[in-house]
């Protein structure tokens, strides 16, 4: 998906809050074209033409920079979430299948955020500031709707953890073999269209593992 491009005041000259958000888009930049491992502090000041030492008004090292990166992803990737419920019957399964399927379109879409946000460095409680990562509420509406399909008999009852792993697992597994796996390449693997992957699968999932029956 095409980088917005930062907004200036005039070549090469930035608001200061202008700067942040063109160092962000610069980074996305970089990560869409050469992966995680393209992205530098220094850069990221060479894409968005300024100096090496302006992306240290906003972030301290490379790994702040990637906790922002990480954070505005979880923000997009809730949104899509949100606008795929909304738009969804509102039977809980239904729901569920809507979740999956916006969390492998928002991979699909969004590539540059998806290979952040999982990263093992931002993995730990230090990675971000404040109390709450922000994968939390992404994973908390997972888990309000595999436990209300429980509780409307379309899944199994007992403790919801199993499930919602494996929700989660069919999802990002999908996700990440489309966006650096072997479904990213040409090569015809799998002929079904990558367009209509995150439906299928998510819509197996739901009639076979939990037992629903959706036409």
């Amino acid at each position: 998906m095409p980088v917005p491009p930062p907004v200036t005041t005039k070549k090469g000259s930035y608001h200061h809050g202008d700067l942040r958000e063109a160092l962000l888009r610069a980074s996305l930049e970089l990560i869409e074209e050469g992966g995680v491992q393209a992205l530098s502090l220094r850069k990221a000041a060479r894409r968005a033409g300024v100096s090496s030492g302006a992306p240290y008004h906003h972030f301290e090292n490379r790994e702040v920079l990637l906790a922002a990166l990480a954070t505005e992803g979880f923000e997009r990737l809730g949104q899509m979430m949100d606008e795929a419920t909304s738009a969804a019957d509102p039977a809980p399964v239904a729901q569920l299948q809507a979740c999956g399927e916006a969390y492998v379109r928002f991979a699909r879409q969004h590539t540059a955020y998806f290979r952040v946000m999982f990263r093992p460095e931002l993995a730990g409680p230090d990675a971000y500031p404040g109390d709450d990562p922000p994968g939390g509420c992404v994973f908390e509406r997972l888990v309000g709707r595999v436990i209300a399909a429980q509780e409307a008999g379309h899944a199994p009852a007992g403790d919801p953890e199993r499930m919602i792993l494996l929700a989660w697992s069919v999802a990002h597994g999908l996700s990440s073999l489309l966006v650096d796996g072997p479904l990213q390449t040409g090569k015809k693997m799998i002929q079904m269209d990558r367009d209509d992957m995150g439906e299928a699968v998510m819509r197996t999932f739901s009639t076979i593992l939990l037992g629903d029956h959706l036409r």
